[in-house]
Protein backbone atom coordinates (compact mmCIF):
# COMPACT_ATOMS: atom_id res chain seq x y z
CA UNK A 1 0.00 0.00 0.00
CA UNK A 2 1.47 3.33 -0.87
CA UNK A 3 0.91 6.71 0.73
CA UNK A 4 1.15 9.92 -1.15
CA UNK A 5 2.94 13.31 0.29
CA UNK A 6 -0.48 14.46 1.37
CA UNK A 7 -0.92 11.38 3.77
CA UNK A 8 -3.48 9.86 1.05
CA UNK A 9 -3.77 5.93 0.69
CA UNK A 10 -3.49 5.40 -3.23
CA UNK A 11 -5.23 1.44 -3.98
CA UNK A 12 -3.79 -0.31 -6.88
CA UNK A 13 -5.80 -2.64 -6.77
CA UNK A 14 -9.74 -2.76 -5.11
CA UNK A 15 -9.19 -6.43 -3.74
CA UNK A 16 -5.65 -5.87 -2.22
CA UNK A 17 -6.52 -2.59 -0.86
CA UNK A 18 -9.74 -4.05 1.23
CA UNK A 19 -7.16 -6.69 2.11
CA UNK A 20 -4.44 -4.30 3.32
CA UNK A 21 -6.92 -1.54 5.03
CA UNK A 22 -8.26 -4.73 7.17
CA UNK A 23 -5.27 -5.44 8.66
CA UNK A 24 -4.67 -1.95 8.76
CA UNK A 25 -7.41 -1.16 11.43
CA UNK A 26 -7.02 -4.55 13.12
CA UNK A 27 -3.38 -3.42 13.80
CA UNK A 28 -4.72 -0.28 15.45
CA UNK A 29 -8.04 -1.27 16.86
CA UNK A 30 -6.60 -4.40 18.50
CA UNK A 31 -9.63 -6.46 17.75
CA UNK A 32 -10.51 -8.67 15.14
CA UNK A 33 -12.88 -7.19 12.45
CA UNK A 34 -15.58 -8.91 10.46
CA UNK A 35 -14.58 -7.67 6.60
CA UNK A 36 -18.08 -7.89 5.48
CA UNK A 37 -19.33 -5.29 7.96
CA UNK A 38 -15.94 -3.39 6.87
CA UNK A 39 -16.79 -3.27 3.41
CA UNK A 40 -19.61 -0.82 4.64
CA UNK A 41 -17.55 1.80 5.86
CA UNK A 42 -15.31 1.97 2.29
CA UNK A 43 -16.26 4.70 0.31
CA UNK A 44 -18.55 3.87 -2.76
CA UNK A 45 -16.93 2.32 -5.75
CA UNK A 46 -18.19 3.07 -9.22
CA UNK A 47 -18.82 0.86 -11.69
CA UNK A 48 -17.28 1.50 -15.35
CA UNK A 49 -18.37 -1.31 -17.66
CA UNK A 50 -17.05 -1.94 -21.08
CA UNK A 51 -16.71 -4.18 -23.63
CA UNK A 52 -13.43 -5.96 -24.52
CA UNK A 53 -12.68 -8.60 -26.91
CA UNK A 54 -15.01 -10.24 -28.19
CA UNK A 55 -18.62 -10.59 -26.53
CA UNK A 56 -16.84 -10.40 -22.53
CA UNK A 57 -18.01 -7.44 -20.66
CA UNK A 58 -14.74 -6.37 -18.33
CA UNK A 59 -15.54 -4.39 -15.15
CA UNK A 60 -13.23 -1.43 -13.86
CA UNK A 61 -13.36 -0.61 -10.13
CA UNK A 62 -12.10 2.69 -8.75
CA UNK A 63 -11.63 3.60 -5.40
CA UNK A 64 -11.21 7.02 -4.53
CA UNK A 65 -8.24 7.92 -1.78
CA UNK A 66 -8.75 7.91 1.63
CA UNK A 67 -7.27 9.85 4.32
CA UNK A 68 -6.30 9.51 7.68
CA UNK A 69 -9.74 11.32 8.75
CA UNK A 70 -11.94 8.83 7.05
CA UNK A 71 -9.68 5.87 8.98
CA UNK A 72 -10.57 7.57 12.11
CA UNK A 73 -14.39 7.71 11.17
CA UNK A 74 -14.28 4.34 10.17
CA UNK A 75 -12.62 3.09 13.91
CA UNK A 76 -15.09 5.26 15.82
CA UNK A 77 -17.68 3.30 14.20
CA UNK A 78 -16.59 0.24 14.63
CA UNK A 79 -15.74 0.41 18.15
CA UNK A 80 -18.75 2.27 19.33
CA UNK A 81 -20.65 -1.03 18.19
CA UNK A 82 -18.14 -3.18 19.58
CA UNK A 83 -18.91 -1.54 23.44
CA UNK A 84 -22.85 -2.27 21.99
CA UNK A 85 -22.26 -5.59 21.90
CA UNK A 86 -20.14 -5.89 25.32
CA UNK A 87 -23.41 -4.21 26.82
CA UNK A 88 -26.02 -6.42 25.10
CA UNK A 89 -23.60 -9.30 26.08
CA UNK A 90 -23.88 -8.08 29.79
CA UNK A 91 -27.70 -7.80 29.93
CA UNK A 92 -27.79 -11.30 28.44
CA UNK A 93 -25.68 -12.60 30.75
CA UNK A 94 -27.85 -10.84 33.69
CA UNK A 95 -30.87 -12.13 31.90
CA UNK A 96 -30.03 -15.97 31.58
CA UNK A 97 -28.21 -15.96 35.16
CA UNK A 98 -31.77 -14.69 36.43
CA UNK A 99 -33.64 -17.67 34.87
CA UNK A 100 -30.98 -20.56 35.41
CA UNK A 101 -31.35 -19.38 39.41
CA UNK A 102 -34.94 -19.04 39.44
CA UNK A 103 -35.33 -22.36 38.01
CA UNK A 104 -33.21 -23.89 39.90
CA UNK A 105 -35.01 -22.33 42.92
CA UNK A 106 -38.62 -23.22 41.47
CA UNK A 107 -38.99 -19.71 41.44
CA UNK A 108 -39.89 -18.93 37.77
CA UNK A 109 -43.55 -18.15 38.40
CA UNK A 110 -42.59 -15.32 40.24
CA UNK A 111 -39.90 -14.33 37.93
CA UNK A 112 -42.72 -14.08 35.16
CA UNK A 113 -44.77 -11.86 37.37
CA UNK A 114 -42.48 -9.50 37.86
CA UNK A 115 -42.19 -9.09 34.19
CA UNK A 116 -45.68 -8.78 33.65
CA UNK A 117 -46.35 -6.61 37.08
CA UNK A 118 -44.14 -4.07 35.07
CA UNK A 119 -45.84 -4.76 31.47
CA UNK A 120 -44.26 -5.19 28.57
CA UNK A 121 -44.35 -7.00 25.25
CA UNK A 122 -45.12 -10.23 23.99
CA UNK A 123 -45.28 -11.43 20.21
CA UNK A 124 -48.36 -13.16 18.60
CA UNK A 125 -47.11 -15.33 15.29
CA UNK A 126 -49.41 -15.79 12.67
CA UNK A 127 -49.60 -18.98 9.88
CA UNK A 128 -48.07 -17.00 7.39
CA UNK A 129 -45.04 -15.74 9.28
CA UNK A 130 -46.37 -12.05 10.34
CA UNK A 131 -45.65 -10.78 13.93
CA UNK A 132 -47.95 -8.61 16.15
CA UNK A 133 -46.47 -6.87 18.88
CA UNK A 134 -48.81 -7.01 21.93
CA UNK A 135 -48.44 -4.76 25.26
CA UNK A 136 -49.53 -7.06 28.35
CA UNK A 137 -49.80 -6.32 32.18
CA UNK A 138 -50.28 -9.13 34.61
CA UNK A 139 -54.29 -8.04 34.76
CA UNK A 140 -54.77 -9.13 30.88
CA UNK A 141 -56.48 -12.14 30.26
CA UNK A 142 -56.52 -13.93 27.01
CA UNK A 143 -59.30 -12.17 25.59
CA UNK A 144 -58.12 -8.91 25.89
CA UNK A 145 -54.83 -9.95 23.70
CA UNK A 146 -57.61 -10.92 21.23
CA UNK A 147 -59.40 -7.44 21.53
CA UNK A 148 -56.03 -5.47 20.74
CA UNK A 149 -55.08 -7.62 17.71
CA UNK A 150 -58.47 -6.11 16.39
CA UNK A 151 -57.64 -2.91 16.95
CA UNK A 152 -54.38 -3.35 15.19
CA UNK A 153 -55.08 -5.90 12.49
CA UNK A 154 -58.60 -5.91 11.84
CA UNK A 155 -59.08 -9.72 12.64
CA UNK A 156 -62.14 -10.42 14.50
CA UNK A 157 -62.20 -11.67 17.88
CA UNK A 158 -64.07 -14.90 17.27
CA UNK A 159 -61.64 -15.82 14.38
CA UNK A 160 -58.58 -15.81 16.55
CA UNK A 161 -57.65 -18.68 17.65
CA UNK A 162 -54.75 -18.26 20.38
CA UNK A 163 -52.01 -21.07 21.02
CA UNK A 164 -49.34 -20.90 24.03
CA UNK A 165 -47.39 -23.94 24.61
CA UNK A 166 -49.22 -26.50 22.15
CA UNK A 167 -52.54 -25.67 23.83
CA UNK A 168 -55.60 -23.08 22.57
CA UNK A 169 -56.07 -20.37 25.51
CA UNK A 170 -59.56 -20.12 27.02
CA UNK A 171 -60.41 -16.54 26.50
CA UNK A 172 -61.46 -15.66 30.21
CA UNK A 173 -58.21 -17.04 31.82
CA UNK A 174 -56.08 -14.58 32.34
CA UNK A 175 -52.17 -14.52 30.89
CA UNK A 176 -50.70 -15.50 34.16
CA UNK A 177 -52.54 -18.38 35.12
CA UNK A 178 -51.16 -19.88 31.32
CA UNK A 179 -47.78 -18.43 32.81
CA UNK A 180 -46.98 -16.31 29.54
CA UNK A 181 -43.63 -14.21 29.96
CA UNK A 182 -43.09 -11.05 29.00
CA UNK A 183 -41.22 -11.55 25.49
CA UNK A 184 -43.13 -14.48 25.12
CA UNK A 185 -44.16 -16.05 21.73
CA UNK A 186 -47.97 -16.66 20.77
CA UNK A 187 -49.53 -18.38 17.54
CA UNK A 188 -52.69 -17.17 16.15
CA UNK A 189 -54.52 -19.67 14.35
CA UNK A 190 -57.65 -18.34 11.78
CA UNK A 191 -60.93 -20.11 12.68
CA UNK A 192 -62.78 -19.92 9.57
CA UNK A 193 -66.09 -21.23 11.65
CA UNK A 194 -66.39 -19.04 14.21
CA UNK A 195 -68.24 -20.23 17.00
CA UNK A 196 -68.52 -18.19 20.33
CA UNK A 197 -66.89 -20.07 23.26
CA UNK A 198 -69.35 -21.72 25.26
CA UNK A 199 -70.06 -21.38 29.22
CA UNK A 200 -68.76 -23.51 31.23
CA UNK A 201 -69.66 -24.48 35.11
CA UNK A 202 -65.81 -24.25 35.53
CA UNK A 203 -65.63 -20.69 34.07
CA UNK A 204 -66.45 -18.59 37.35
CA UNK A 205 -64.24 -20.60 39.31
CA UNK A 206 -61.80 -20.78 37.08
CA UNK A 207 -62.22 -16.36 36.67
CA UNK A 208 -62.02 -16.37 40.31
CA UNK A 209 -58.82 -18.61 41.23
CA UNK A 210 -56.89 -16.36 38.49
CA UNK A 211 -57.98 -13.54 40.62
CA UNK A 212 -57.06 -15.16 43.65
CA UNK A 213 -53.79 -16.14 42.74
CA UNK A 214 -52.83 -12.27 40.55
CA UNK A 215 -53.85 -10.92 44.06
CA UNK A 216 -51.75 -13.02 45.95
CA UNK A 217 -48.63 -12.55 43.65
CA UNK A 218 -48.96 -9.11 43.97
CA UNK A 219 -49.12 -8.75 47.69
CA UNK A 220 -45.92 -11.17 47.67
CA UNK A 221 -43.88 -8.76 45.33
CA UNK A 222 -45.09 -5.85 47.79
CA UNK A 223 -43.90 -7.75 50.69
CA UNK A 224 -40.58 -8.65 48.74
CA UNK A 225 -40.02 -4.89 47.78
CA UNK A 226 -40.33 -3.56 51.50
CA UNK A 227 -38.25 -6.34 52.51
CA UNK A 228 -35.41 -5.05 50.00
CA UNK A 229 -35.85 -1.29 51.28
CA UNK A 230 -35.44 -2.31 54.52
CA UNK A 231 -32.68 -4.56 54.52
CA UNK A 232 -31.26 -3.78 51.54
CA UNK A 233 -31.67 -7.69 50.04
Amino acid sequence: MKIDESGHFLPYNAANFQINFLRLLTVISGEKIDFKNLVLLLPKMPMNSHVGTGNKKATTVILEPMSYQVIQQALSALKEEHEKTIELNKKLQFYRTTLENAFLTGKTDQLIFEGLYKGGQITVTTLTGGKIPVNVRYTDNVKDIQEKIYKTEGIPVLNQRIIFGGRRLKPHRSIYSYKIPVGGQLHLVMDMSPVQHPWCPSDPKEIADDQYYIEEAVRKLIEREQFKVTYGY
